[in-house]
């Protein structure tokens, strides 16, 4: 039971990472999407791990052939007050799924996980293309007697962003880089480093097709220091990093589809991850709202 609660837990903060970072990406990035325009990006994720980066960064199978599978649907919501101003919201609902060959041979944990909430402001925009902002919010817990799905523990979270279209040669292309820090409030809780860069290119004139390379890490770091406990709650103090491939199609300039996939490549105390995910992402302006 020790072995396979601390197999679970690396597992969970895995998929609570990626649930994090895979929506974001889905909207307008970095760019302003300028007053009284409404995005919408519902999504849905499927995650897959059968082994684990131990204290070394090693990566081992878990014990018993265990395995653990998450689906975590997802909507991203953000809103357009004026030319530098923005506000956002982003709520997950995970599905965590184990098996075994031991008793119990499968297990399953289901329910919304953290309401993330905020404001985006627009502090500069250079060579008339690029720009830079700055959001911050509050992370609302919702669940509290389901500590397999997270902390627990209520946060708030603040992020740089930068964005822009990058010429290469004949081709063009477009970069969106985010830093971040999110600190959770209550005991042991945890502070975290995070990131996303992303590279894009447009297969066709009429940018109706692109590809995109997505690189997202984590740090985190408490100061409860176990990783081998019996407590059947997500590690403290882990690392992860990852590189994804997204395929974007616009139908329109109001909706686009997103196809993304990747697998972590390194990490600490956690569990490895084979993910993919669709999400759908869709435009309304209301009034004189404009590019």
């Amino acid at each position: 039971m020790k072995v396979f609660l601390t197999g679970i837990k690396r597992l969970l903060l895995t998929l609570n990472l990626v649930a994090w970072a895979v929506p974001l990406c889905y909207a307008d990035g970095g760019f302003p999407i300028f007053p009284n325009r409404l995005i919408l990006s519902p999504s849905v994720s499927y995650f897959f791990s059968g082994s684990q980066w131990n204290t070394h960064g090693i990566k081992k199978k878990f014990p018993f052939n265990r395995k653990y599978h998450s689906t975590v649907e997802n909507l991203y919501a953000e809103f357009g007050i004026n030319n530098r101003t923005a506000v956002y919201l982003n709520l997950p609902f995970v599905v965590n799924n184990y098996t075994q060959d031991i008793n119990p041979t499968s297990k399953t944990v289901s329910g919304p996980t953290y309401l993330e909430s905020g404001v985006k402001y627009y502090l500069a925009k250079f060579k008339k293309r690029d720009y830079l902002s700055i959001q911050g919010g509050v992370i609302t817990s919702l669940f509290t007697n389901k500590s397999n799905l997270g902390y627990g523990q209520n946060g708030g979270e603040v992020y740089l962003n930068f964005s822009g279209p990058l010429r290469v040669g004949r081709m063009r292309t477009y970069f969106y880089l985010q830093e971040g820090v999110r600190k959770y409030i209550g005991t042991n809780a945890p502070t975290q480093d995070l990131y996303i860069g992303t590279w894009g290119i447009s297969l066709d004139k009429k940018l109706t097709n692109q590809l995109a390379l997505v690189v997202t890490g984590i740090k985190s770091w408490s100061p409860d220091k176990r990783f081998d406990s019996a407590i059947p709650i997500v590690n403290r103090n882990f690392l992860l990093f990852g590189p994804a491939l997204a395929y974007i199609h616009y139908f329109s300039k109001y909706s686009s589809v997103t196809l993304r996939g990747g697998e972590s490549l390194t990490g600490v105390n956690i569990g490895t991850n084979m993910t993919a995910s669709l999400a759908y992402t869709y435009r309304i302006d209301y009034g004189k709202a404009k590019r």
